[in-house]
């Protein structure tokens, strides 16, 4: 069941710019802060190098309540926790079909990524956000690709010995248990569909891809609340709270109920 509501923490300055903007960073896979993102290694001589930069991504958490490590990690317990409607991006859900269920897409107005060498020059026009997709923690590195890579046998579309059919879609959908304490659903986008072929043809078509880190989504539902972090000083409170007054947002702004020492 997707919850209604999801949470996202962060710093100052990144909500500034949210609120401002009215859209949400999505980050290139492989710069995640887990390195194992988006890793495709089809056997010990083929890994695939560069095919986790054809996603990006918005990572949120479900869980309500506080997380100590989710402040220090993401804010270093002096920025906020923004909660947004699971819908932020669509006024309503479509699902589609992925090998792993269906997730719900919501359309968006395009947003334009050149590809490098494309023959017509055309940029490919990204249309869809797929999400919040509950992402499932496994118990090693490889399992968080093996949903992704289907052999020549598996793939609905015969081909000879050594291709791959890798699920782009797929790929971000799992991480290593570790992460588990993040509850974390996210958002993705790509420009990209299925990539078909033997390991040479995948590195080829992943070098040519646009050396782009993040994206900017525009969302569609306005921010419900901000909670600020329990080492924040009064001083950045009030800024916070004289930013949403002078532009006339209506986010509704509370403290955090963890209390901590500042450090």
């Amino acid at each position: 069941m997707i919850p209604k509501y999801l949470y996202q923490y962060t710093n100052i300055e990144a909500l500034k710019k949210i609120l401002l903007s009215e859209t949400i960073l999505f980050n290139r896979l492989d710069l995640l802060n887990d390195p194992y993102e988006g890793m495709v290694v089809l056997d010990k001589e083929h890994k695939i190098d560069g095919i986790n930069r054809l996603l990006y991504c918005s990572c949120w958490t479900a869980n309500p309540i506080e997380s100590i490590s989710m402040w220090g990690i993401y804010s270093n317990f002096r920025g906020v926790r923004i909660k947004a409607k699971s819908n932020l991006f669509s006024g309503r859900l479509d699902l589609q079909e992925t090998d792993s269920g269906f997730v719900p897409v919501g359309k968006i107005l395009p947003i334009s990524l050149q590809r490098k060498g494309s023959v017509s020059g055309e940029p490919v026009q990204i249309t869809q956000v797929y999400g919040p997709i509950k992402i499932e923690y496994v118990v090693g590195i490889n399992e968080t690709y093996s949903n992704a890579v289907k052999s020549h046998i598996e793939s609905k579309i015969k081909f000879p010995e050594g291709h791959r059919d890798i699920k782009i879609l797929e790929l971000g959908n799992r991480k290593v248990d570790y992460w588990k304490y993040e509850d974390e659903w996210r958002f993705k986008i790509s420009g990209y569909t299925d990539v078909i072929g033997n390991p040479e043809a995948m590195r080829d078509s992943c070098s040519r891809i646009e050396d782009k880190e993040f994206i900017l989504v525009p969302f569609k539902h306005p921010i419900v609340e901000i909670m600020t972090a329990p080492c924040m000083a009064e001083t950045e409170y009030k800024d916070i709270e004289r930013f949403l007054q002078d532009n006339n947002i209506q986010a509704n702004l509370v403290k955090s109920s963890i209390r901590m020492q500042k450090i």
